[in-house]
């Protein structure tokens, strides 16, 4: 890696107590390409008796054998070295230009030298902005708060007297926490997008971080993001390396049905109203095929002729193969009263309702479907047909129930459907979200 070192001068630079001030300590362990070192009007005076900034780059490029670019920007006007407003805007600039100006380097920024301010507004600087910035912080060789500075004129003595000349010095670098805040703002973020299940969002932020965030966790929002889509076979592929699954009904035949119900609580739980009453129309067609298979032991598609158009199979409930068995002509006579001479058309819940009323033995389930019926038909038949707000209230008006009273409703009936839904499918997507956060906000060094 090639380093460009940003420092400010400060009163213990470029060498205190018998050992490198942080800037100098800087540029041992990193021996970066140029240093660029920002001065006050305080530290200007000093460097104007004998240039000791620049002199101990060069003693150091001599002793390690190594050449150092050495720029000075002197500000002498700087008499307010508290300001950390004014610092930020300036040193924000003066990072920016390094960065052009130094393609493929890493920059630097020295954290511990110069005012509070000037450390401040560093650390920042380096923390909020997605940028190519390393703040690097050295601690003092007594490993607590700099003593007051020597008054040293002979800096040739300093220099012989540095302790950290010595091969086997103590490296005092660190990289500074403070280059996880950003980070660790946008895992928050993240987790504040999945709790609402915006995972393409979720995603997005993800991946501007992606070096510091753990791959699983992408892999799981991407899987998400599919799920939300009802693309089953992109979660899987999603999830293809990751020893976890998403999916709580494991049946092939089943888990699009199940999905689906899933995705309709996330629309209720979004108050996505409408998207949430015209969907319930696919899966209570589903359901209601599912009861009448197993309770009734009635496979409907048997009594129907499938025609293709366009590249779809539609299943058209006939007279004549209702009429094939006794079963079917039950079922017929059940239409013709319903419909008053029921004529061959494709099915859908509008005719397993009523069949489903006259064969169900269990009268409270036989009463939850016709009550989901009646919802599926009030409320879809409004959405579809009329520019209007769906809100709670509008559905309590219309149908008697808020979204959650319907999906509760569609819980029941398909917890009774045939398929083996446990109570705890149903929290499916939160475990999922938990999970998603969990891996979110692991530490870098935990990244596997």
């Amino acid at each position: 890696m090639k380093y460009i070192l940003f420092s400010p001068v400060g009163m213990t630079d470029p060498i205190s107590h018998f050992h490198d001030g942080a800037m100098l300590h800087i540029c041992r362990k990193y021996r970066p390409e140029k240093v660029l070192l920002y001065l006050s009007k305080e530290i200007s005076e000093i460097h104007d008796k004998d240039d000791r900034y620049r002199h101990s780059i060069s003693k150091l490029c001599e002793l390690l054998g190594i050449h150092i670019q050495v720029e000075l920007l002197i500000n002498r006007n700087l008499t307010e070295v508290h300001r950390f407003d004014d610092f930020y805007n300036e040193f924000e600039t003066i990072l920016k230009r390094l960065e052009e100006e130094n393609p493929g380097h890493q920059i630097l920024v020295n954290v511990s030298s110069g005012t509070p301010a000037m450390k401040s507004a560093l650390q920042t600087i380096a923390a909020l902005n997605e940028r190519n910035y390393l703040p690097i912080q050295v601690s003092t060789p007594e490993g607590k708060s700099n003593p007051a500075r020597e008054h040293v004129d002979d800096f040739d003595a300093l220099w012989e007297l540095n302790e950290d000349n010595r091969e086997d010095f103590v490296d005092r670098t660190s990289v500074s926490s403070y280059l996880n805040l950003n980070a660790r703002i946008k895992k928050e973020i993240v987790c504040k997008h999945v709790d609402v299940y915006d995972y393409n969002a979720a995603l997005s932020v993800a991946n501007d971080i992606r070096q510091q965030i753990c791959p699983e966790a992408i892999k799981l929002l991407e899987a998400a993001k599919c799920r939300l889509l009802l693309d089953i076979p992109g979660v899987q592929r999603a999830l293809k390396d990751c020893h976890y699954d998403v999916f709580p009904i494991k049946q092939s035949d089943e888990i699009a049905v199940f999905e689906y119900l899933l995705w309709l609580q996330v629309k209720a739980e979004r108050q996505e109203y409408a998207d949430f009453i015209r969907g319930i129309t696919p899966v209570v067609l589903d359901l209601f095929e599912s009861i009448l298979l197993a309770y009734c032991g009635i496979r409907i598609k048997d009594y129907c002729l499938a025609k293709e158009r366009k590249g779809t199979v539609k299943y058209w409930l006939t007279r004549e193969m209702l009429s094939k068995n006794e079963t079917g002509a039950k079922m017929l006579a059940i239409l013709d009263g319903e419909f008053s001479c029921y004529k061959d058309s494709v099915y859908t819940s509008t005719q397993l309702a009523p069949v489903l009323d006259e064969f169900l033995s269990d009268r409270g389930l036989a009463e939850k479907v016709r009550e989901l019926r009646d919802i599926e038909e009030m409320s879809r038949n409004l959405a579809a047909h009329e520019i209007v707000s769906v809100t709670d209230s509008w559905l309590l008006k219309r149908c008697g129930k808020t979204a959650d009273g319907i999906m509760s409703l569609i819980r029941s009936v398909a917890e009774k459907s045939g398929m083996k839904i446990k109570p705890s499918y149903w929290n499916s997507y939160r475990e999922m979200n938990e999970r998603i956060k969990t891996l979110v906000m692991l530490p870098v060094k935990e990244k596997s």
